[in-house]
C-alpha cells in the first residue's frame, strides 16, 4: 500500500504536504522541500557506469525511469540535475512527453525530496495514475521507491524507477522484477530437465546398441559449449 503523508505547514523529515502547491498559470509549482536529484558521481562517469547501470551486476549509480513495453525496455529516461519531472500529453510544457489519448495534458509529477526520496502525484487526471497497480489518490504525494512500476492512464506502457540499491528498501520487490527473478528460475529448471532428458536418451540408445557407456551414466551432466 503506498505511503501518504499529512500537511504540516513546515514539513518535517518524513511528512510531506497532502496537496500539491497551487498551480498558478496551470504550471506545477515544486514544494518547499524538494531538491535536485543527483547525478552520477565523476568515478563512475569515468568508468562509463552511468544512469543505465554498469560495474559489479550491472548496478544503475543514478536514478532513472525504465519505459517497459509488451516487456521490452524500449527507452530509459535520465532522472538527474532537476527537483521534479511533469508528466503528461502537452508536449510543450511537460518534462516527459506521454501522447497517449488516456494521458492528459499535465497528468502527474515525480517529485525529489531533500532527504533523497522521490515522490509521485496524480494532478486530477481524468484516468488516473497506478503505482504496482494500486491507484493514486489525486493531488496527494506517495512515496516511490526505487523499483516502483508506474502506469499513466490506460497505457500499456510501464515506467519503472530504478536507481542504487541504497536506495531501495530490502522489502520492495517490483512487478517486473519479480517476474524476471520467476522467468530466470524457469529457465534453469527447463534446462536441467532437458539435461536430465538427453542423458537418459543417451544411455538408453547406449544400451540398445550393446555399447559402451565409459562411465557416463544416465545421470551424467552435458558440458555446456
Amino acid at each position: 500500500q503506498p505511503r501518504t503523508h499529512g500537511a504540516p505547514s513546515r514539513p518535517r523529515r518524513g511528512r510531506r504536504e497532502a496537496v500539491p502547491p497551487y498551480m498558478s498559470e496551470r504550471r506545477y509549482k515544486a514544494p518547499a522541500w524538494a531538491a535536485p536529484a543527483p547525478a552520477p558521481d565523476a568515478a563512475a562517469l569515468q568508468s562509463g557506469d552511468g544512469a543505465g547501470g554498469g560495474g559489479d551486476g550491472d548496478e544503475p549509480r543514478a536514478f532513472s525511469l525504465e519505459v517497459v513495453r509488451d516487456g521490452t525496455v524500449v527507452a530509459v529516461i535520465p532522472l538527474q540535475g532537476k527537483d521534479h519531472w511533469l508528466v503528461g500529453r502537452d508536449d510543450g510544457v511537460v518534462d516527459i512527453h506521454h501522447p497517449h489519448g488516456s494521458i492528459s495534458r499535465q497528468h502527474a509529477v515525480l517529485q525529489h525530496s531533500e532527504e533523497g526520496e522521490w515522490y509521485i502525484t496524480d494532478l486530477g487526471s481524468a484516468n488516473g495514475t497506478t503505482v504496482n497497480k494500486e491507484r493514486l489518490r489525486p493531488k496527494v504525494y506517495v512515496q516511490l521507491p526505487v523499483g516502483s512500476v508506474v502506469r499513466f492512464g490506460e497505457s500499456a506502457r510501464l515506467f519503472i524507477l530504478c536507481g542504487p540499491a541504497t536506495a531501495r528498501p530490502p522489502e520492495v520487490e517490483s512487478e517486473a522484477l519479480r517476474r524476471s527473478r520467476e522467468a530466470a528460475e524457469a529457465r534453469q529448471g527447463r534446462k536441467e530437465r532437458e539435461r536430465a532428458e538427453a542423458a537418459a536418451k543417451r544411455a538408453q540408445a547406449q544400451e540398445e546398441a550393446g555399447g559402451v557407456s565409459w562411465g557416463f551414466g544416465a545421470d551424467a551432466e552435458i558440458e555446456e559449449e
